[in-house]
């Protein structure tokens, strides 16, 4: 299957997800980019299907989840990152990235999507799931 990617700068590309062309499969992950890439930048954005997730490296876990503010929809990857805690730059609602929870009272909570790390490419599944519980 074929989707449409779209990286912080606004650059589309297609990209692959090896799962069925009729969009039946759940399952599918798409390349977000390599390892190396995301120890030098810290984290990787894209726009998969019209929704940003960003992914990013803590404390020897990597994780991957919507990034669009709850509130106005602003792109938390252009927000600032301090520990486990992004900031959203429009009106700084805060959000955990290990657990997707909001920390403005009243918020809903971020998606998570599943990360696969294979020969240090970095993939995330297209589709998130609803609430990380570790």
């Amino acid at each position: 299957m074929r989707v449409m990617i779209e990286d912080e700068t606004g650059t589309g590309y297609p990209g692959e997800t090896g799962g069925r062309d009729d969009g039946a499969d759940s399952s599918a992950f798409v390349r977000m980019g390599t390892l190396a890439e995301l120890e030098a930048k810290g984290a990787i954005n894209r726009r998969i299907l019209a929704r940003w997730v960003s992914v990013f490296a803590r404390e020897g876990r990597i994780y991957a989840l919507e990034m669009s503010c709850k509130h106005h929809g602003a792109n938390l990857g252009e927000g600032k990152v301090d520990g486990h805690i992004v900031t959203c730059p429009r009106h700084f609602w805060k959000y955990n990235i290990v657990t997707g929870e909001s920390l403005t009272p009243g918020s809903p909570h971020l998606r998570h999507h599943d990360v696969r790390v294979t020969d240090g490419i970095v993939s995330v599944s297209i589709q998130p799931m609803s609430r990380r519980e570790d």
